[in-house]
């Protein structure tokens, strides 16, 4: 790629910057390692699912998906806001040519231009657009599809300039991620886009963390990459992530409440539950504090 385009930018007048494709497999790594190792297994089961995609096949597109989000920042409304990273970063002519634009959100962009390239691979249109209209909304709000057809079509950059850099941005994040079309999901269930909704947020989240993602300024991609890994688990671990109990059977009230003894409605909660069949619900009349912790042995079989 000829241009550099940015995502995480420092004070004003300072050229210091995170370069978006940096940042963009800082997310896609954070949400791989969230899916792999924090998520429980029942809601990569739900995953698996509502996207109907083995597992493999599951963390790479997660991984990209939630990668993914910011590709809407390769828009002269994002990259052209701040001149001194305009003109240095994405060159002076193309600062030149569309510095007056309007501004856009960048998560509309995504919404917006997206789908394009995932039809490409193979993904039908209607699924595409949901899936970036998921992955778009990674600011709390989903694009509209009325916000969508009315973006200004110059912040957005609805040009072949623009589109070419976009593209050339998305096939890194496929090189990174290992995408294949034989990855992509043919379905997606209300169930699994909320769970892709929060993780791509979450991932963005984690990875905007300049103590554990230091800015790289123009450090290749190749040489950032090499300890990605190691960077997204110590992050996960500095940010207070626990890995879920991996347990075979029924944890017990004690361990579950630091050694409390049950109330006599809890035991009988306890009693019921060898003779129940998850999912399921137990409802009765207790006091405030036994039915805080009442449902728990049901909820943790």
């Amino acid at each position: 790629m000829g241009l550099k385009f940015w995502a995480k930018a420092g004070q004003a007048g300072v050229l210091n910057y995170h370069p978006l494709i940096h940042h963009l497999v800082d997310t896609a790594e954070v949400a791989k390692q969230i899916v792999k190792d924090y998520l429980s297994e029942a809601v990569v089961e739900r995953l698996s699912e509502g996207l109907k995609l083995e597992r493999d096949a599951l963390m790479r597109w997660c991984s990209f998906l939630a990668g993914s989000h910011d590709l809407g920042k390769v828009c002269p409304s994002f990259q052209l806001q701040l001149p001194e990273l305009g003109k240095e970063i994405v060159l002076g002519e193309i600062y030149e040519r569309f510095r007056q634009v309007q501004k856009v959100p960048h998560g509309t962009v995504t919404a917006k231009t997206l789908p394009e390239f995932l039809q490409e691979l193979g993904m039908g249109m209607r699924l595409a657009q949901h899936f970036a209209k998921i992955t778009g909304g990674h600011h709390g709000f989903f694009p509209t599809s009325k916000e969508i057809q009315e973006l200004d079509s110059e912040g957005m950059g609805d040009d072949p300039i623009w589109n070419n850099f976009r593209k050339e941005v998305f096939i890194q994040l496929q090189d990174y991620t290992g995408l294949q079309s034989r990855d992509l999901p043919q379905e997606c269930s209300n169930a699994a886009a909320i769970i892709l909704a929060g993780l791509s947020t979450v991932a963005d989240w984690i990875a905007s963390n300049t103590n554990y993602f230091p800015y790289a300024n123009d450090l290749p991609l190749s040489e950032y990459v090499k300890n990605l890994p190691d960077k997204v688990r110590q992050a996960l671990y500095g940010m207070g992530w626990q890995k879920p109990i991996k347990k075979s059977g029924t944890l017990s009230f004690a361990n579950l409440f630091n050694g409390l003894t049950p109330r006599p409605l809890q035991q009988t909660t306890i009693d019921l539950s060898h003779n129940l069949t998850s999912p399921c619900l137990v409802n009765g009349y207790v006091s405030f504090q036994t039915r805080t912790q009442s449902p728990f042995p049901q909820n943790l079989r």
